[in-house]
């Protein structure tokens, strides 16, 4: 049997043990998830725990983003292959008139939302960048454009 010990800065004995569970809570409380920030396009804030129970693709992106444009009509067709398990959210951290001209012209028929605290609050460096989330985890980070209604990557959604 292995004893560990540490001492805190008044040279005290810490005898406390963290479980793993508790280590994992901590970490989504503090995790990028719990930075999120995102409103709809009149200004009504969204929780992502609204969608307990289904897997959320958050997807992360701007109008001026040309493979985040190009990447949409194949995520139009993987949300509707993908059911009501799937909630895909489409968020940008321009301002809600920019994305609102943008859904407009585009006349893309996803769910954008806008987010209020910019992604580099997120760490996200790329984009399009995606998060595939479940029961307040992130399963998944995609960084980059791809076809989401391919079988392939339909099928892997769905085993997630």
């Amino acid at each position: 049997m292995l004893l560990v010990t540490a001492c805190n800065s008044s040279g005290q004995q810490d005898t406390s043990q963290t479980s793993a569970e508790e280590n994992e809570q901590a970490q989504e409380q503090t995790g990028p998830l719990s930075k999120v920030a995102i409103a709809d396009l009149e200004g009504k804030p969204i929780q992502l725990e609204e969608y307990a129970g289904k897997t959320i693709v958050l997807n992360f992106w701007a109008t001026w983003c040309k493979p985040c444009i190009v990447e949409m009509p194949s995520m139009v067709e993987a949300r509707a292959s993908l059911g009501d398990e799937f909630v895909f959210l489409l968020a940008s951290d321009e301002s809600t008139e920019k994305i609102s001209k943008f859904v407009e012209k585009q006349q893309i028929d996803l769910p954008f939302v806008q987010l209020q605290n910019g992604v580099q609050n997120l760490q996200i460096t790329a984009l399009p960048t995606t998060w595939i989330i479940r029961d307040g985890k992130i399963l998944k980070e995609i960084i980059g454009a791809m076809e989401w209604n391919t079988e392939e990557n339909i099928e892997e959604l769905k085993n997630l």
